[in-house]
């Protein structure tokens, strides 16, 4: 079992068979919910089997220690570019998931009746029924099965809202402003939240509270909003801030986003964490350009700010680059667009490779744009020659062989005549299929050259 997953040795002999099953859903638990197979149970049955213990006792008793395991917040300050990330209860969610995936249909009742008891229990926190049905839901999603049946009478919700509850319960019992699942379920929301702010606006986990029931809840008070986002403002809390951006542009389109939508975009810009996950970067700046595009007063934002902002980070992170020139597109005046994505490839030849990337993945692709992206290569021979080597070199031809002015190709077939007839000469280009960037010399666009 180990070989198929890691390669690591197996657990040392346990004094009981369940600490050894224990082991073993703990090891592989999380990677064999990732590709569905059934090898940790097989072992984990063979390990009861041999020491005659019942396994879905076992199981059961595994379930309620992790459900019920005392969540400790991630170590380091939440930013922008971790908010809300929380590894370690990702991959005990993973667990539960896998040891909770038996067959047995009972377990999924077993969950939901954590969730739904309304007698108290030791350990029987709202964070542990949120778990629950957080995993009553992945497993129903990933293997379409009905809910409706799971969810008692007295409830009488759909699970998706049963679980928003749960997680909202779980914010309030960290709080220590305790609820009963039931009466919040059928609670005023609005009311609530007027209640939350009346007493307590000054503390920042409590507005981050109301900012989430406010959006889980459609609550479209602009009058409110601007008083819990002024707040937001004034206790610099921007982590939140660009998070509730998206909700905000997507449901509440009267809300004022004006005083303060620049500086919370910038402001990831302005405080980069060290060590951060690549996958984190590339999530957060694509979240920027989105933004961007998305703005509702996009003719007056500074958008030029921001690409320049980019721009300079990308001395330092190459990826930088790409984004900037996709926030650049997001300009919606054709000759500003033009003059700041010119001034990008003045600085740097090598930003016609994302222009050009992002024009062809248009369809179909602007013709300002690609009048404009022609006309410079023309004027710039030694961008053409960046273009031409690059991945993208031989798409590139092809599509300004198609434009009606010729003088774009004119200069590619010079410098592919000179480029190709100097590689060749080195005798680097023997074999007829050799590959040169996003060339393939066995190509017809090289022959004809």
């Amino acid at each position: 079992m180990s070989q198929e997953f890691d390669g690591a040795a197996l657990p040392e002999p346990q004094d009981s068979p369940k600490k050894l099953i224990e082991l073993v859903y703990f090891k592989y638990g999380q990677q064999a919910w990732t590709t569905q197979t059934s090898v940790v149970h097989d072992t984990a049955l063979k390990i009861a089997t041999l020491n005659d213990a019942d396994l879905a006792t076992i199981q059961h008793e595994i379930r309620w220690k992790w459900l019920s395991a005392r969540h400790t917040k991630p170590p380091t300050k939440q930013t922008v570019w971790n908010y809300l990330t929380d590894d370690d209860e990702d991959a005990r969610l993973g667990r539960l998931l896998y040891i909770s995936w038996t067959g047995d249909p009972n377990v999924l009742h077993e969950l939901v009746k954590y969730a739904c008891d309304p007698v108290p229990r030791a350990g029987l926190t709202y964070r542990v029924k949120y778990r629950a049905l957080q995993i009553v839901q992945q497993i129903a999603d990933t293997f379409q099965l009905e809910t409706e049946t799971l969810i008692p009478d007295s409830m009488a919700v759909p699970l998706s809202e049963l679980k928003q509850s749960c997680r909202l319960l779980v914010m309030f019992e960290e709080l220590q402003h305790p609820h009963s699942l039931a009466s919040f379920v059928k609670s005023d929301k609005e009311s609530l939240v007027r209640g939350l702010w009346r007493e307590h606006y000054h503390d920042p986990a409590v507005v981050i509270l109301i900012s989430e029931l406010m959006v889980s809840y459609a609550i479209a008070n602009d009058s409110l909003w601007h008083r819990v986002l002024q707040q937001m403002v004034s206790l610099a809390m921007f982590p939140t801030l660009f998070h509730l951006l998206r909700p905000l542009i997507r449901q509440f389109p009267s809300v004022d986003l004006k005083p303060f939508f620049e500086q919370t975009i910038r402001w990831p810009l302005q405080h980069m964490d060290k060590d951060i996950v690549p996958a984190n970067v590339e999530c957060i700046l694509e979240e920027i350009v989105f933004l961007i595009q998305q703005c509702p007063f996009i003719q007056s934002l500074n958008v030029v700010d921001i690409v320049q902002l980019l721009h300079t980070m990308s001395t330092q992170f190459e990826m930088f680059s790409q984004y900037a020139v996709q926030s650049a597109f997001g300009i919606p005046q054709v000759a500003a667009r033009t003059a700041l994505l010119c001034h990008l490839c003045d600085t740097n030849h090598a930003y016609v490779v994302p222009i050009f990337e992002y024009l062809a993945n248009l369809s179909p692709l602007d013709v300002v744009d690609a009048d404009f992206f022609a006309s410079y290569i023309v004027s710039h021979p030694q961008a053409q020659q960046t273009l031409v080597q690059s991945v993208y070199g031989q798409r590139y031809c092809e599509w300004i062989a198609r434009r009606p002015d010729t003088s774009a190709m004119d200069h590619a077939l010079a410098f592919l005549y000179v480029f190709f007839k100097g590689f060749i000469l080195t005798g680097a280009c023997l074999n007829d299929d050799v590959v040169v960037a996003g060339w393939n010399t066995a190509g017809s666009t090289t022959r004809t050259t």
